[in-house]
């Protein structure tokens, strides 16, 4: 049985997509914990050719998205969202 942060997206059911997710203090963005979940959101957002993803959707209950325009994709989303 895998533990968040997983490797793939939550499935519809899952209760942490049910959860309020947390904020990040700002006394806790540059450890090596949330650096290991962003790690990890990266990961799963470039296996499954994403834009974004958000920490619930990877089973972490934390405020935390990742967003990643690449070449090719940016002219689907207006100039101001990635400036």
């Amino acid at each position: 049985m895998s533990v968040p942060p997983y490797r793939h997206f939550t499935q519809i059911g899952d209760p942490v997509l049910r959860q309020v997710a947390e904020e990040v203090p700002p006394e806790r963005i540059d450890t090596k914990e949330i650096d290991q979940i962003i790690d990890r959101m990266v990961k799963v957002l470039r296996h499954y050719d994403c834009v974004g993803v958000a920490a619930p959707q990877i089973g972490i209950p934390l405020r935390i998205i990742v967003m990643e325009f690449r070449e090719g994709k940016q002219e689907q989303f207006k100039p101001e969202i990635y400036e």
